[in-house]
């Protein structure tokens, strides 16, 4: 990212390996139809280290990279994307000047300051919290841009407040009512397929995930729902997904396997016995939960 401050520099191209590059790509990923990340420099349109930056950019998340070189038309652009979680690039000197516009707006999930003075831009930076960090190397960059997005498309976003207040509000009665009897409603041939259809819909990109559907319907059994839960699979993706939404015509569609990891998790309670005092007796198990990886700034608002 082009500084105004190091204009002797300006003319630096910064690469990262090819094959390095292609495994930070997120074509695999999914959830990310709400993500997109904006890069805001004002040597945009003149720089190639600039330019290549872009470029890099659209290799790993495919249409989702938009640019500017000054702060009005940039703000203009995030703002009117309310609903979007945005990763926001920017260079060291604009940063500093303008940054303040961007903290506070809620759809920025994470800011990151390119620039090349690292220990100069740390100083003001490093106070900011929504500032994942300050790089002078592209390849830190774009590792952390990458693991950032892939971590947020695969797990309910701790740093959206809105999931905290929907998760908080009455409706939890409604929807565990919704569940109870989604999860005793007969389970049909015409069920399953139309499941089925929604699957390979969200990865009709993926032609592994395909495959891997169509192992899924030839191979499936009811005993075998918490493996794929358990797993790192296109149902754990997609039906995990579906529940955070919340949305009745989203979840109805996966009515067969929600049904049946309910009775397995069921059967499993059952029979998950412990020898008291020389008898046995139903060990009180209250939740069942499925581990995840945190930030410390996720863990910080869970605890605030």
């Amino acid at each position: 990212m082009c500084d105004l401050s190091d204009t002797s520099k300006s003319d630096i191209v910064r690469e990262i390996n090819p094959v390095l590059l292609r495994s930070l790509s997120l074509k695999t990923e999914n959830n990310l139809d709400d993500v997109i990340i904006v890069i805001v420099d004002p040597q945009m349109e003149i720089s190639k280290d600039c330019q290549l930056l872009k470029d890099d950019l659209q290799s790993i998340i495919y249409g989702s990279v938009h640019h500017f070189t000054d702060l009005d038309s940039s703000l203009t652009f995030i703002q009117a994307n309310q609903e979007i979680k945005i990763f926001l690039i920017i260079s060291g000197s604009f940063g500093e000047m303008h940054g303040h516009h961007f903290f506070q707006l809620p759809q920025i999930v994470s800011i990151y300051v390119f620039c090349y003075d690292r220990l100069k831009h740390h100083k003001w930076a490093h106070i900011i919290e929504k500032i994942r960090d300050v790089f002078e190397d592209k390849t830190q960059l774009l590792t952390a841009v990458s693991r950032d997005v892939k971590n947020l498309a695969c797990r309910w976003s701790f740093l959206d407040e809105r999931s905290f207040q929907k998760a908080s509000t009455n409706d939890g009665r409604w929807y565990q009512l919704f569940i109870r009897i989604l999860i005793h409603q007969p389970q049909t041939k015409n069920s399953w397929g139309k499941m089925l259809n929604e699957f390979r819909l969200f990865f009709k990109q993926d032609s592994k995930r395909l495959q891997d559907i169509d192992n899924f319907e030839k191979n499936y059994h009811a005993h075998k729902a918490l493996d794929y839960y358990c797993q790192d699979s296109f149902v754990y993706r997609v039906v995990n997904y579906a529940l955070r939404t919340h949305d009745i015509n989203i979840i109805v569609k996966f009515q067969p396997y929600i049904s049946d990891l309910y009775n397995q998790l069921q059967t499993m309670f059952l029979h998950y016995n412990i020898d008291v005092v020389g008898r046995k007796t139903i060990m009180p198990v209250r939740v069942v939960y499925r581990g995840q990886y945190m930030q410390e700034a996720e863990l910080k608002q869970l605890k605030d």
